[in-house]
Parts: structure tokens; sequence; C-alpha cells
């Protein structure tokens, strides 16, 4: 996402869309690890941009 528009200089919506129909996640896991979540300021500290 970041690649296609800081450097290829396409739209959000644009980026969005070939991101959408290129990258999936799937967790097969059921453990409590798999289940963690961060906190969103411990996030925006670490990755701003993900926040955007």
């Amino acid at each position: 996402m970041r690649i296609l528009v800081d450097e290829e200089h396409l739209g959000w919506s644009k980026a969005w869309n070939i991101v959408n129909k290129i990258f999936s996640f799937t967790t097969h896991t059921v453990v409590a690890e798999g289940l963690e979540k961060i906190p969103v300021d411990l996030l925006g500290s670490l990755l701003p941009r993900h926040l955007q």
C-alpha cells in the first residue's frame, strides 16, 4: 500500500483496490496468542501510517 501510494503515486482507493485483490490473511488458530489485541496508541507510535 505504501509503495503504491508513495512511490507509484496512485490514489488511496485505486491502491486499496489492488491490495485487496492481491493479499489475504487467515488465522487458523484459536489459541490466545492468535487473538491478541494491540492498543491503538502503541500501534500509532510504532506504525503511524497504518492509522491514516
